[in-house]
């Protein structure tokens, strides 16, 4: 008998698990395939596989709704750590010949041990409810890589029947990718959702979570009638106190009087005082800012269709969104040739009574294409006023959205956009407005915070010459960032500095002897987009680069 754990235990740990690479991808070898390299996988994974389910070497039995599965210890233990710990571990199960499987059903678990003995799945076959059985399965008992496919197939399975039960089963085992996408489904179909038979199946945190949320976009009343149909269904599983927490997170100030009239009267409402009590609070509220709600909807551009209304107003423009959206990215365009440099402001409102500043352009030149971002906002009203010599000037909306795709690539510092792409490239709107030999002064779109430059000076060849760099914000008031005027320099010159605010780029020579030359060229990049130790420019760093040097 020892002999035969022995031969099992060989071909397990001589076989390639399907959970041993998270990319799904077999290791390869080094050496070139020949006569002499013996590959035997396929058949090691059959002898393998020829094991599932049979009760030859079997010496564990998993039990699961009175249905038995014959395994074998050491091939479970080699697939999950679970199964290491619990058989090998000195745990009860390490003695017994049955152990019991709690999660899942008879079917899912006899896939997950066909999964376990040929490290295959066909999905196709299956059915949504034994799949997401299968989740829970991987998740509880660490077979990592079958979580993370089984996760990436029902994120692209998302639908309106089952978003909640997906959200629940991601939130209570914690799987954040599911969960996130889940969430963001809720979001730009709350109404549908909380609608749909499936959420029913919410669990009570689950459920108070989308409340709370201020993307989680439906009529106030709807979303009252969705929870009390939700309360009923599951008022046996709640313990005291979860329905008034849970009806307390209904935004009652949002409804209208015939509304509210009919909360009060229905039958979950009038027999509680409690609710009672939350309802009048909130309506003493009105006079402050409303906890509104407001749409998500990733990378949809508000600017462009119908229903929305663009109409001109004293100083600038106006947008009115159809309903209350969540945005934090607006492009616009300056197009009057006539103006050298725009000025301006963007206000946002949810209602037209209050407004907040968002962007405030005032005291900066802008030109050519504007792409503003803020700090996640929710709007209906965008307004953009000129100022100085702009305020009459009119403005047009390329794209309000909420910004997902490009997130990752910009801060937000002090209202300014902070970048880490080049922004000194004519396609992002740079103007070249002073060209001299011994001097190159350009022009940003807008005012970015930066903190790092990379420059070639006369396309690195053996021409020297000093420098200073100056920038300003609105071509009056300058403040010098570089000094490297008592040093002759060639080639690439890197550099950073504190975050600034920066509109105009000045670069200017400085000879340090007879023999040094002025700059005949300049190619610039800001921010920097390689390490400031590096020196040499990447392909990628070139392949952006604009050469800003005399005609």
């Amino acid at each position: 008998m020892m002999i035969d754990y022995y031969f099992i235990a060989l071909i397990v740990l001589r076989s390639t698990p399907a959970s041993s690479c998270p990319t799904g991808h077999a290791s390869s070898s080094s050496n070139p395939t020949g006569p002499e390299q013996i590959d035997h996988a396929d058949l090691l994974v059959n002898d393998i596989s020829s094991l599932y389910l049979n009760e030859k070497f079997s010496d564990v039995v998993l039990v699961v709704d009175n249905e038995e599965f014959h395994a074998h210890r050491i091939v479970l233990a080699s697939r999950s750590d679970y199964f290491s710990v619990s058989l090998y571990g000195g745990y009860i199960e390490s003695h017994k010949k049955k152990v019991p499987i709690k999660e899942g059903s008879a079917t899912s678990v006899k896939v997950l041990l066909q999964y376990i003995y040929s490290g295959r799945m066909d999905l196709s076959i299956l059915e949504s409810k034994v799949i997401l059985e299968l989740l829970i399965l991987s998740n509880v008992y660490r077979f990592t890589n079958l979580q993370f496919s089984l996760c990436e197939y029902l994120r692209g399975k998302i639908d309106v029947h089952n978003v909640s039960t997906l959200f629940a089963v991601a939130l209570y085992y914690q799987i954040k990718e599911l969960e996130i996408d889940s969430l963001n489904y809720i979001d730009s179909h709350a109404l549908d959702v909380l609608q749909s038979e499936d959420s029913l199946s919410l669990t009570y945190e689950a459920l108070l979570l989308i409340l709370n949320r201020d993307t989680a976009y439906a009529n106030e009343l709807d979303i009252f009638r969705a929870v009390c149909r939700w309360i009923k269904k599951n008022q046996d599983h709640l313990v005291p106190g979860d329905k008034t927490k849970i009806l307390s997170a209904i935004r009652y100030e949002l409804m209208d009087d015939e509304e509210l009239s009919e909360v009060r009267q229905s039958e979950l409402v009038s027999s509680d005082r409690n609710i009672l009590d939350v309802i009048k609070l909130s309506i003493d509220s009105l006079p402050r800012e409303l906890n509104n709600r407001g749409r998500l909807e990733p990378n949809v551009n508000f600017a462009v269709g119908p229903p929305n209304k663009v109409s001109q107003i004293d100083g600038g423009t106006m947008i009115v969104l159809n309903h209350l959206s969540t945005l934090n990215y607006i492009e616009m365009e300056l197009y009057d040739e006539q103006a050298i440099s725009y000025t301006y402001y963007i206000e946002v409102s949810k209602d037209r009574l209050k407004w907040l500043r968002v962007i405030d352009h005032s005291n900066y030149h802008c030109r050519s294409i504007q792409r503003l971002w803020t700090n996640r906002i929710l709007v209906r009203y965008i307004r953009i006023v000129g100022t100085n010599n702009t305020s009459n000037k009119t403005f047009s909306f390329l794209k309000v959205m909420y910004n997902t795709d490009k997130l990752h690539l910009v801060e937000i510092k002090n209202g300014l956009v902070a970048p880490k792409y080049n922004v000194a490239l004519p396609s992002m709107g740079l103007a070249v407005n002073k060209r001299q030999p011994d001097c190159l002064q350009v022009q940003l779109a807008q005012p970015y915070v930066l903190s790092s430059m990379r420059i070639l000076l006369n396309d690195g060849n053996s021409r020297t010459c000093g420098y200073i760099i100056h920038v300003s914000v609105n071509n009056e008031d300058w403040e010098l960032i570089v000094d490297n005027s008592k040093k002759p320099a060639r080639s690439w010159q890197l550099f950073k500095f504190d975050p600034t605010p920066i509109v105009y780029i000045r670069i200017s020579a400085v000879r340090t002897s007879k023999k040094d030359e002025l700059i005949k060229s300049v190619h610039l990049v800001t921010p920097a987009p390689v390490s400031l130790d590096s020196d040499a420019p990447t392909k990628q760093s070139w392949s952006i680069i604009r050469l800003l040097g005399r005609k």
